[in-house]
């Protein structure tokens, strides 16, 4: 009989819950699709007359701390199968 009970129980939060994403998800619907269809917002476009690029930022004195990358070494050893699709 206890477990009838809690069985009753879980279902009726879950019944709760089903109804409240129900509530949720056609209140978000009005207000985002069906809310004002009149009313478009057209962005205008915004043009850049110059751009200017300030060099003087790579003469700064923790760039002269950097290191030029290594080339990393070759693969030493046999390689695989020329096809490795194949059994």
């Amino acid at each position: 009989m206890a477990d009838f009970l809690a069985e009753k129980k879980k279902q009726k939060y879950l019944i709760w819950l089903v109804v409240f994403v129900i509530i949720a998800t056609v209140i978000i619907l009005w207000y985002g699709f069906f809310r004002d269809q009149g009313q478009t917002v057209v962005a205008e476009p915004v043009l850049i007359e110059e751009i200017t690029i300030n060099f003087e930022l790579l003469e700064n004195e923790i760039f002269d701390d950097l290191k030029i990358f290594e080339k990393s070494p070759s693969f030493e050893g046999e390689t695989g199968r020329s096809n490795p699709f194949l059994p």
